[in-house]
């Protein structure tokens, strides 16, 4: 039983740890504004939240990139930060919930069937909250739709810029699938232990039950004995 409960405590940390990478690469595509405001100079553009304008060309490098001189993309941006901290932040929560109710039934044991119930809530509500992860992952965009002569057509340290931001997009792209394929496999894992070891610490707990229960039949049959012992030892007396 030690066993277990440490195995599904590691568990719970590397998922959080897996989801935490998940979320760091997630939020990078939004930080390239320093690059993207240099490829709008090069072609003479000046770029602001009130008159912010691109061509054909700044607008496929944005599919990648992301824009970053619009007032509605920047809220976009924040707001899609916000829901992927938001997952990371309540999975966070409930796997640090399932670890404290775990760890310290090693010290006291108790309340068993809400750890059953609890811990199975736990990991299922994970895997629900985390299945955005699986969309921004096979949907991560790692390519800009132009051919190379356009994309670096530019001059050589720009175009040096361009193609290790393109190359990270890709490594991006693979640690995301990646990443989300091990959270749900360990997820799958965390889920078939419990299932085959969650009743193990429920009937160790109904055995004490059982245990008891014996102890108080087994003391109610001696004073029943007593009592019928102690009346006939008073008809003798009496006769």
């Amino acid at each position: 039983m030690k066993k277990f409960i440490l195995a599904v405590s590691i568990l719970a940390i590397a998922e959080i740890i897996v989801l935490l990478i998940l979320h760091i690469f997630y939020v990078y595509q939004f930080t390239f504004n320093d690059y993207m405001e240099e490829l709008y100079g090069k072609f003479g553009l000046i770029m602001d939240f009130e008159d912010g304008q691109g061509n054909a060309i700044t607008e496929k490098f944005e599919e990648l990139f992301n824009n970053y001189f619009d007032e509605w993309y920047g809220l976009g941006h924040a707001a899609l930060s916000f829901f992927s901290f938001l997952i990371l932040f309540l999975v966070f929560i409930f796997m640090l919930s399932f670890m404290i109710t775990y760890l310290c039934h090693l010290r006291r044991k108790g309340c068993c069937r809400c750890k059953k119930c609890y811990s199975m809530f736990t990991i299922i509500f994970s895997m629900i909250v985390s299945i955005p992860y699986i969309y921004y992952a096979y949907e991560a965009e790692y390519k800009i739709d132009l051919s190379d002569d356009v994309i670096y057509s530019f001059d050589d340290d720009f175009n040096k810029r361009t193609r290790k931001n393109i190359r990270f997009m890709k490594i991006r792209r693979i640690i995301l699938i990646t990443g989300v394929s091990i959270l749900y496999a360990m997820y799958i894992v965390h889920l078939l232990l419990l299932c085959l070891n969650n009743h193990k610490i429920v009937i160790e707990i109904q055995g004490t039950v059982l245990e008891n229960n014996n102890i108080n039949n087994n003391n109610v049959e001696v004073n029943q004995v007593q009592i019928i012992t102690t009346s006939e030892n008073r008809i003798s007396e009496s006769k």
